[in-house]
C-alpha cells in the first residue's frame, strides 16, 4: 500500500541563450525541461519488490528480498520489505508467522520509525481480526486513530475509519460505525480529488477497499454478514469500472463472500435452544440477507448492452442466489406456527412476492 520511495522530478531551467547574427538580433530562447530521475540500485530494487508484491508474485519477491539483504546489509528500508513480507505471510493464511514477523517490525521501527511502526501496527489488526481476537483488532485501530496523521493517505483517509466502522458495527455500536463509515466515505473523495488517478488506478482502489477484510473468519452469520453489508459496494465500484484484471478479481472477491455468507444463513449455534427459536433466527438471517442482495442488484447497470462478461456473471450469480434466498423464505414460512410474529412474516412475505411482479 505503502510507497517507500519518494522521487521527485528534478526542474532544471534552461540558460537563457542569446543568439546574434550580423545583420540582426536573434529571438531570446528560454526553455524549462524536466529531468528524468535517476534511481539507485537500491531505489529500483525496492520498486521491483513492491510490483511484485501488488501482484502477488509471492516467491519472485521472496527472491528478491533475499538479494536486497545481501546487497544492500545495512538499508534503512530493510524492515519496511519485512512489513511486506509479514503481509505476504497474512494473505497465505499463516498468520501465526505473520503476527511474529509484523511484531519484529513493530519493535525495531518503533523508536527509530515512527510512521513505519504505526503502519505495522495498523496491518496487525488484519491478522487479529482472522484471528478471531475482535477486542486486539478494536484496541490497535484505536490506537491507530489516536496517530494517524503519521499515516499513510489511504490508510489515514478511509481504510482505517472502514475497519474501525466495522469493528463497532460488529459490537452493535451503530452511531459509531455510522460515524465512521461517513468519514471513509468523504476520505475516499479528498483522496480521489488529489492528484491524476487512472481508471485503472480508481478500479484497483476500490479493490483494495472492499476486499481489506475479506477472510471468513468466524461461524456467526451475523459477523460476517455486517462485514459485507459495509464493503461490498466497494468491490462492486471496481467491478464496474470496466478494467479487466480488477473487475475480475472483485467478481471472485464477490461471489466467495457472498457464498460464505451463504452457508452461515443454516449453520446453527452452539446454544440448546427450540427449534420455534431456530426457525425464527434463520428466517431473520434470510430477510437480512435477502435485503442486502436487493441493493446489490441496484448496483446493476440497466443496459445490457453495456455490461461486461464479468457483470452478466456476478449478477446473474446474485440473481440466482436471491431466488433460493426467496425459496427458503417460503420454506421456512411453512413451518412456522400461526402467532402475532408468524403474521408479520407473512406480510414480508407479501412484499418479496409484490417486488418480483414488478421487475
Amino acid at each position: 500500500m505503502k510507497k517507500i520511495v519518494y522521487l521527485s522530478a528534478t526542474i532544471i531551467t534552461g540558460s537563457v541563450l542569446f543568439f546574434q547574427g550580423c545583420a540582426h538580433k536573434a529571438e531570446v530562447l528560454s526553455s524549462v525541461k524536466e529531468e528524468v530521475p535517476i534511481l539507485t540500485q537500491e531505489e529500483q530494487e525496492i520498486i521491483d519488490i513492491e510490483k511484485l508484491f501488488y501482484l502477488n508474485e509471492v516467491e519472485k519477491m521472496e527472491v528478491l528480498v533475499l538479494n536486497f539483504d545481501k546487497n544492500h546489509p545495512n538499508s534503512t528500508f530493510r524492515n519496511y520489505l519485512q512489513l511486506l513480507l509479514s503481509r505476504n505471510l497474512y494473505k497465505s493464511n499463516k498468520l501465526s508467522d505473520a503476527l511474529v514477523a509484523n511484531m519484529k517490525v513493530q519493535n525495531e521501527a518503533f523508536i527509530a520509525n515512527k510512521k513505519l511502526y504505526y503502519e505495522a501496527l495498523f496491518y496487525s489488526s488484519d491478522i487479529y481480526e482472522s484471528q478471531g481476537k475482535y477486542d486486539n483488532v478494536l484496541a490497535t485501530l484505536v490506537e491507530c486513530e489516536k496517530n494517524k496523521d503519521l499515516l499513510n493517505e489511504k490508510i489515514k483517509y478511509f481504510e482505517l475509519p472502514l475497519k474501525l466502522a466495522i469493528s463497532y458495527a460488529r459490537l452493535n455500536q451503530n452511531d459509531l460505525s455510522l460515524k465512521y463509515l461517513n468519514e471513509t466515505e468523504i476520505g475516499l473523495k479528498d483522496f480521489l480529488s488529489k492528484g491524476n488517478h487512472t481508471r485503472k488506478s480508481i478500479s484497483q482502489l476500490y479493490y483494495e477497499i472492499g476486499s481489506g477484510t475479506n477472510q471468513v473468519v468466524s461461524n456467526d452469520f451475523f459477523i460476517e454478514f455486517k462485514k459485507i453489508s459495509l464493503t461490498y459496494k466497494y468491490l462492486i465500484y471496481s467491478l464496474n469500472l470496466h478494467e479487466d484484471t480488477f473487475s475480475d478479481k472483485a467478481k471472485q472477491q464477490l461471489m466467495e463472500q457472498l457464498k460464505s455468507t451463504w452457508n452461515l444463513v443454516s449453520m446453527e449455534g452452539t446454544q440448546e435452544i427450540s427449534k420455534a427459536e431456530k426457525e425464527n433466527i434463520k428466517f431473520v438471517k434470510l430477510t437480512e440477507f435477502s435485503k442486502m442482495l436487493n441493493a446489490i442488484q441496484l448496483m446493476e447497470p440497466l443496459e445490457d448492452k453495456q455490461k461486461t462478461n464479468y457483470q452478466k456473471e456476478f449478477f446473474s450469480f446474485v440473481e440466482d442466489l436471491q431466488n433460493k434466498t426467496y425459496e427458503q423464505i417460503y420454506s421456512n414460512y411453512n413451518y412456522t406456527p400461526p402467532t402475532e410474529e408468524s403474521f408479520r412474516h407473512n406480510v414480508f412475505r407479501e412484499k418479496l412476492q409484490l417486488e418480483e411482479v414488478k421487475k
